[in-house]
């Protein structure tokens, strides 16, 4: 079951990455944080 709070997480994750995109323009480090995070997110 997937719970909201995970839910959240994920999106809040994906907003920070959009404004890292945004600001730096996508490189290789942040696609790899991005990864990363969510990788982690979804371990739950």
């Amino acid at each position: 079951m997937i719970s909201t709070v995970n839910l959240e997480k994920s999106f809040h994750q994906l907003k920070k990455i959009e404004m890292l995109i945004n600001k730096s323009g996508f490189n290789q480090e942040n696609n790899k944080r991005f990864v990363v995070g969510v990788k982690q997110l979804l371990e739950f």
